[in-house]
């Protein structure tokens, strides 16, 4: 007998994904997003099918960092990448949060209509992710307004 899909009221999955961190910081509105079970993202789609295969096993590697390591014990479930330090300046996890979404609402600008269908917002955040990643290896990742 299979069994029935669990229904979730909108933006409270998060608090049975995983079950012991219902009591802990909910995810920035990205996270949500990215992590909603309900959508049909597959992150492997972001891998080329072109080049060599070290170059596809590269690429997967890099997607992999940027779209499989959160802190789920951090305001904001933050990707494990995303610096607390930089630029010498430490990073309360506050800050860390408002910084995250101000690089999320500048560079990555994601706004959608009310049509657009959740596994194309899951992409789409998926690929700010990767951008965000991308950013920090190159050290480009410009300080919050907040610090200039």
């Amino acid at each position: 007998m299979a069994e029935k899909p669990v229904k979730y009221l909108p933006d409270e999955y998060w608090k049975w994904w995983p079950p012991r961190y219902e009591d802990n910081f909910e995810p920035h509105w990205a996270m949500k997003i990215y992590l909603d079970p309900r959508g049909e993202f597959d992150k492997d789609s972001l891998v080329s099918e072109r080049g060599t295969v070290f170059d596809q096993m590269a690429r997967q590697e890099h997607v992999d960092l940027a779209l499989c390591f959160f802190d789920f014990e951090v305001p904001g479930w933050l990707p494990s990448w995303f610096p607390s330090v930089w630029e010498g300046h430490n990073f309360s996890p506050q800050e860390r949060l408002a910084w995250f979404d101000e690089l999320v609402r500048t560079q990555c600008v994601l706004e959608w209509s009310e049509e657009v269908p959740l596994t194309e917002k899951q992409r789409d955040v998926a690929a700010a992710l990767v951008f965000l990643l991308e950013l920090t290896e190159s050290l480009e990742l410009p300080l919050p307004s907040w610090l200039e």
